[in-house]
């Protein structure tokens, strides 16, 4: 959502530039001094007459980088770097894109052009627009896949028992249930959220320059929602059931769906190559609707394939039974899953907040990083979605023996493709890190901090399929309060007591020494079995 409204934003000020480019071309003189003389009144007389000095920030700068004039009358002290205009001189475009917070805490992308002719001594154009509403929009956003994952969690948890109990007509109830509350939910969501589509921009404090696609995007992604909420459900009660194959081809199809829709409806009609590209050119709303209509398409296919699914499908003669144990009981084991993940992204912020007044090159490093970690652990994270049906249809089976074994078995798996991982990840560091900046000082510090976390990747893994286990066994109240505990009483206090000392390397530090804490707590537990039905707990005497 965020690098789709960032991406928009970026998008309208190049045209813009693109604009005021193709104004030039037609001031010229007698001589080529004249000219540049001409074409540089032009610009200070563009900045003078700008007349969207609410939503943007207009600047001419000299070759040093220097604001020469500004839409605002004053030199923009404490509101722009240097970044965007180092990354223009380097760019074989000539555009340079920055997004830093001020020093005054508002988040912000700065746009640099160089102006491709002579214009005495401005030598780029620069743009800045607030992006705090982007922010903002992205914690609502957080709020609802928080609420929406744990009806997806617990549902799927009882659906995997069920089906291990060998009480397949019980769990394709379930299914049903599953699917009417959810898109029940996604509709109430959708209309709350809907209505406060058009006040919320305002509410929030956003210019009003901006306050139509502000209100535009989240119209969008609100009416889409129960589309969202159906595409997560369908995919964790197809890998309940043991289909693991089909749920991740529709979910990679829907990226492949959004990055096209998005081609086609955020751009207007343009010449790519040799061709005539269509567009509609809708910009912010298009982004939101090209991400809605994804969602769409795959939902409707994740329905049919579940509801066709031999185990799960429908059944003539099968009616509805609402069980209002069953959703108390799902709510029961997804509501700490949620709040968990409420948690950690609390501490995950509050760690960003530590880092981020180390300056740009810091915040540039450590979100390259994070980014490139991400290839690291997301193996693990199928394992963790395994042993989740694994261990909650052993469970069903009242097999202890089963629940034990694969217990370690997922975890060790997990362990061993994260410790492969992790050795790839030290090796590959610099060229990964190269691949998303050419800053040779953001790829070094970048490549410096991944290489102290690697080594925490293993355990990572062991506590991320514990957790999973935890939770296919019902017992995700225990992984919630295990990662609260490590997160908020290891990573927080470590990292505020190391980056002052050593900087963006001190906050990994915390990090590599906090995942090694919570995959160690997180295995002891696994070993002494407390998350285990109290009726499994002691082997079946015979």
């Amino acid at each position: 959502f965020g690098r789709s409204y960032y991406n928009s934003v970026q998008q309208t000020m190049m045209r813009r530039f693109s604009s005021i480019n193709g104004q030039l071309k037609m001031y010229t003189g007698d001589t080529a001094q004249k000219t540049a003389a001409n074409r540089s009144v032009a610009l200070r007389r563009m900045v003078e007459q700008f007349a969207d000095k609410d939503k943007y920030e207009f600047m001419l700068l000299d070759g040093y980088g220097g604001v020469i004039a500004s839409s605002s009358g004053t030199g923009a002290d404490g509101i722009v770097v240097q970044d965007d205009f180092n990354k223009a001189q380097d760019a074989p475009d000539g555009v340079g894109v920055a997004i830093y917070r001020t020093a005054s805490g508002e988040t912000v992308m700065a746009v640099c052009s160089l102006v491709p002719y002579a214009a005495e001594d401005v030598a780029a154009m620069r743009l800045v627009t607030s992006l705090t509403l982007v922010e903002e929009q992205l914690k609502r956003t957080v709020v609802v896949a928080l609420i929406m994952g744990a009806a997806v969690v617990g549902f799927s948890v009882l659906v995997a028992q069920r089906i291990g109990a060998g009480e397949e007509r019980d769990a394709r109830n379930l299914v049903k249930q599953s699917l009417l509350v959810g898109v029940a939910f996604g509709m109430v969501l959708a209309a709350l959220s809907a209505a406060l589509a058009g006040p919320l921009p305002h509410w929030l404090g956003a210019e009003e320059s901006i306050w139509a696609d502000a209100s535009a995007y989240f119209l969008v992604f609100a009416l889409f929602l129960p589309a969202l909420q159906l595409n997560g459900l369908g995919a964790a009660l197809l890998q309940a059931g043991g289909n693991m194959r089909t749920p991740s081809a529709l979910l990679v199809l829907m990226c492949g769906l959004d990055v096209l829709f998005n081609l086609l409806l955020i751009f207007p009609t343009r010449q790519v190559g040799g061709f005539t590209l269509p567009g509609a050119g809708l910009g912010v709303a298009g982004a939101a609707l090209g991400t809605g209509l994804a969602e769409a398409v795959i939902a409707l296919l994740m329905c049919m394939y579940l509801l066709r699914s031999p185990m799960l499908g429908l059944r003539r003669g099968e009616k509805l039974r609402f069980v209002p144990q069953q959703l108390k009981r799902a709510l029961r084991l997804g509501m700490p899953v949620a709040i968990e993940h409420a948690v950690m992204s609390g501490g995950q912020i509050v760690t960003t907040g530590v880092i981020a007044p180390l300056g740009t090159l810091s915040i540039a490093a450590n979100s390259f990083a994070v980014t490139a970690e991400a290839l690291c652990y997301m193996p693990g994270t199928g394992v963790e979605t395994a042993a989740v049906t694994l261990i909650g249809q052993s469970v069903g089976a009242r097999r202890r023996d089963l629940v034990t074994r694969l217990s370690w078995v997922t975890v060790l798996l997990g362990m061993g493709i994260m410790a492969v991982m992790s050795a790839c990840m030290y090796v590959l560091a610099p060229w990964i890190i190269g691949l998303l900046s050419p800053d040779a000082q953001v790829v070094a510090l970048g490549t410096e901090v991944l290489r102290i976390v690697v080594f925490a990747e293993p355990l990572f893994g062991a506590a991320m399929v514990c957790a999973g286990v935890f939770q296919g066994a019902g017992s995700s109240l225990l992984s919630s309060v295990l990662n609260f505990a490590s997160m908020w009483g290891v990573r927080i206090p470590l990292t505020l007591l190391l980056t002052g000392r050593l900087g963006l390397r001190g906050a990994w530090v915390a990090m590599c020494i906090e995942l090694c804490f919570r995959g160690a707590l997180f295995l002891f537990c696994l070993w002494r079995k407390f998350w285990l039905p109290k009726d499994l707990r002691e082997p079946v005497q015979r």
